[in-house]
C-alpha cells in the first residue's frame, strides 16, 4: 500500500523539447483570452486607431503638407471661422496649408460684413445731435437736395435737420406760393415724411387764411406713426392741396404745439400777416420748449420775424433760394 502512494506522489520527469513549450505557451495564452475578452478587444481597438493615425500623419508628411496650428489661430477658427465660412469655402487644391485658406476665407468673410455694417449705419453728426445742422437744398449753409439724416433718428426739410421722433411740419399755401413754388414745397415734404421710420411720429398742417390738419375734411386726431401704409395716404393727400389767399399760420401753429411734437418745421414765403401777435402765441402755449425751425422759402421778406422765431424756440432759421 505504501508502496503504491509512493508511486502515485512520484514526480514525474518534463520533457524540455521546443515543442512542449510552445503547447505550454498556448495553453497559457489561450486562457488569458478566455478570461479577458474584452480588454483584448478595447486594446485591439486602439491599436487600429493608432495605426489608423499614422498612416494619416504619413500621407500629409509625404506630400509635404504637414499641418501646424498655433495658439492664434486655434483661437481664431474657433472664433470666427467656421461660423463665416461654409463647406464650400475650403479649397484643398493648389497647394498650401488647408488650415491658412479656412483662416484666410473667414477673415474676408469677417472683413465684408464689417464694411457692410458701416454703409448700412446712418451718419450721425455733431450737429444731428442739436437739431441744427447744414446742407439741404437751396441757399444756406450748403446745397444739395435730401435730409441727411437716416430713420430712427430725426427728420430734415429743406435741409434744415432736427432730431427727435415726433414732427410736425406747418406749410404755407397762401396764394403766393401758386404754381412751381407749391410743387417743389410738396415735394420735398413728401420726401422728408418718405423717410421717416415707423417708431416716429409726424402730422402736416397746411395753411393761408384757414388751417387744414392731415387728411382734411376727416383729419387725422393727433401725430401719426411713420409706416408705409400712413406715408403712402399722407402722399396722397398732400398732392392735392392747391395754394390760395393770404398768409396766416397762427391757428396752424396752437394746434402743432398743443400735439406737443419734439420739433415743428414752419415753412413760407413771405411776411406773415400778423407776425408779433404769432410770436406772442407761441410763447403762450410752447410750455414744452417744442423746438421750432423756419424756412423762409423762395422770398427772404418774412426772414426777421422767422428768424426771432427760430431763436426764440431753440431752433435754425433758413433762407432757401
Amino acid at each position: 500500500m505504501w508502496e503504491n502512494a509512493a508511486a502515485v506522489w512520484e514526480t514525474r520527469p518534463r520533457s524540455k523539447g521546443l515543442r512542449a513549450q510552445f503547447a505550454w505557451l498556448w495553453l497559457v495564452i489561450r486562457q488569458l483570452c478566455i478570461r479577458n475578452v474584452s480588454w483584448l478587444l478595447s486594446a485591439g481597438i486602439h491599436l487600429v486607431v493608432l495605426l489608423s493615425i499614422a498612416g494619416f500623419a504619413w500621407h500629409a508628411g509625404h506630400g509635404n503638407q504637414a499641418i501646424s496650428v498655433d495658439s492664434t489661430l486655434g483661437e481664431t477658427l474657433a472664433e470666427t471661422a467656421f461660423e463665416n465660412v461654409g463647406v464650400d469655402a475650403i479649397e484643398m487644391g493648389g497647394g498650401g496649408d488647408p488650415l491658412d485658406s479656412v483662416a484666410e476665407e473667414a477673415r474676408s468673410a469677417q472683413d465684408a460684413a464689417l464694411a457692410a455694417s458701416f454703409r448700412d449705419f446712418p451718419r450721425i453728426d455733431g450737429d444731428n445731435l442739436g437739431g441744427k445742422g447744414s446742407g439741404g437744398e437751396g441757399g444756406g449753409a450748403g446745397g444739395g437736395t435730401g435730409t441727411g439724416i437716416g430713420p430712427g433718428i430725426g427728420a430734415g426739410f429743406f435741409g434744415t435737420k432736427g432730431a427727435g421722433k415726433s414732427f410736425v411740419y406747418v406749410v404755407d399755401m397762401s396764394g403766393s406760393m401758386h404754381g412751381l413754388r407749391f410743387e417743389r414745397a410738396k415735394k420735398e415734404l413728401v420726401r422728408s415724411i418718405n423717410k421717416l421710420g415707423p417708431e416716429q411720429k409726424f402730422y402736416v398742417y397746411f395753411f393761408n387764411d384757414r388751417t387744414y390738419p392731415l387728411f382734411d375734411p376727416k383729419p387725422a386726431n393727433g401725430m401719426i406713426p411713420g409706416n408705409p401704409s400712413n406715408k403712402q395716404r399722407a402722399t396722397r393727400w398732400i398732392n392735392t392741396r392747391q395754394a390760395e389767399s393770404t398768409t396766416n399760420p397762427n391757428y396752424a401753429l396752437q394746434q402743432a404745439l398743443e400735439m406737443k411734437p419734439e420739433v415743428i418745421f414752419l415753412l413760407t414765403d413771405g411776411e406773415l400777416d400778423e407776425p408779433e401777435e404769432v410770436r406772442h402765441m407761441i410763447r403762450r402755449f410752447n410750455k414744452t420748449n417744442v423746438v421750432i425751425h423756419t424756412i423762409a422759402f423762395e422770398n427772404e421778406d418774412g426772414g426777421t420775424t422767422l428768424e426771432a422765431i427760430a431763436n426764440e424756440n431753440n431752433g435754425v432759421y433758413r433762407f432757401v433760394k
